[in-house]
């Protein structure tokens, strides 16, 4: 292990936003006395406007799958994969004019579980809450896996370092604040997003001539 690398600039930009994300998530959770807070942060308060859910939902879409793996799948494999990430938006579109204008009747379930439960009981319910575990357990865990390798090598940070320390930073903020934790993180990394991605873009081309 290489020391040195731990005491660099790049190393102390990224400790600095993970100690700001943690900061954030920790306070905006504060105040969470039921699970109907915790899950989808209403008790007596205005739910969330356009903007935020707008912030939060584009954050959580544009992730390391949809920037560094897409790139690379375009720059391997062909420009293919552009067409497959525009299907992809397109899917949603269809999602959001097809799908959720029926949502309206499940207003009060605070998970798919609940959705399920109301129309097949209760053995749906647990298998659907099962299912649903297990799915994003896979999905959290490659990326947590991937975030430590980047950590390892772009950082030189050892490899299990970056992951108990990204994976302990959002676990303690979401289990503290619940979706209200996660969504003003999620706004802090919209923010980012909006700065960084044209930044790297604009480098890029200027690299590439």
């Amino acid at each position: 292990m290489n020391t040195t690398n731990l005491f660099t600039l790049d190393t102390a930009i990224v400790a600095a936003y993970l100690l700001i994300t943690l900061i954030i998530g920790l306070r905006a959770g504060r105040g969470i006395k039921t699970m109907q807070d915790y899950v989808i942060g209403t008790s007596g308060v205005k739910t969330y406007g356009t903007p935020v859910l707008v912030a939060a939902l584009i954050a959580t879409q544009i992730g390391g799958g949809s920037t560094v793996g897409l790139s690379e799948k375009i720059f391997t494999t062909g420009l293919i994969w552009l067409f497959i990430s525009i299907g992809e938006g397109l899917r949603q579109f269809l999602v959001a004019f097809f799908v959720v204008p029926y949502f309206g009747r499940f207003e009060e379930k605070l998970s798919v579980g609940e959705m399920m439960g109301g129309f097949y009981g209760v053995p749906a319910q647990v298998v659907t809450g099962f299912m649903g575990a297990i799915r994003c357990a896979g999905e959290v865990g490659v990326q947590i896996a991937a975030i430590g390798y980047l950590f390892h090598y772009f950082l030189g940070v050892p490899q299990l370092w970056g992951v108990s320390i990204s994976c302990g930073i959002i676990v303690i903020y979401a289990s503290f604040g619940g979706i209200r934790s996660v969504t003003a993180t999620d706004i802090v990394q919209f923010a980012i997003l909006v700065i960084v991605i044209p930044v790297i873009a604009a480098r890029m081309s200027q690299h590439a001539g």
